[in-house]
């Protein structure tokens, strides 16, 4: 599993949707921080299920993941100002998660870039 379904992504023709409304062939922000997009592919979802998640505090707002992802970078890591700080992270229970596989295997969530491989993703 992946991220909550519960999380917001932008989608290019819909603006800020819940992960759980993307479909494959969508385009969604991907992770240049050029405003560009990248095709959904893959999609893995369950939207009963219960699942664990890293909640992840961030100076600007939370990122709630799986352990099978990585953040790439916090913020803009060419711009020491705009980098974001992890105050917090606990473990939560969520019914649902999504993850949008895409063809830069980078998404951007909560102005963060994360990767969209997982381990039980790996083709």
């Amino acid at each position: 599993p992946c991220f909550s379904s519960e999380t917001l992504i932008t989608h290019s023709k819909r603006g800020l949707i819940s992960i759980s409304d993307i479909e494959m062939g969508d385009y969604v922000l991907d992770g240049k921080f050029d405003g560009s997009f990248s095709r959904v592919y893959v999609l893995e979802q369950n939207h009963y299920g219960e699942s664990a998640f890293y909640q992840l505090h961030l100076s600007t707002g939370t990122l709630l993941e799986t352990d099978r992802h990585m953040v790439i970078r916090v913020g803009d890591s060419n711009d020491p100002q705009n980098v974001m700080e992890v105050v917090e992270i606990e473990i939560i229970h969520r019914n649902g998660y999504c993850n949008p596989l895409t063809e830069s295997r980078r998404i951007i969530l909560h102005d963060v870039v994360v990767t969209s491989m997982s381990s039980s993703l790996m083709i």
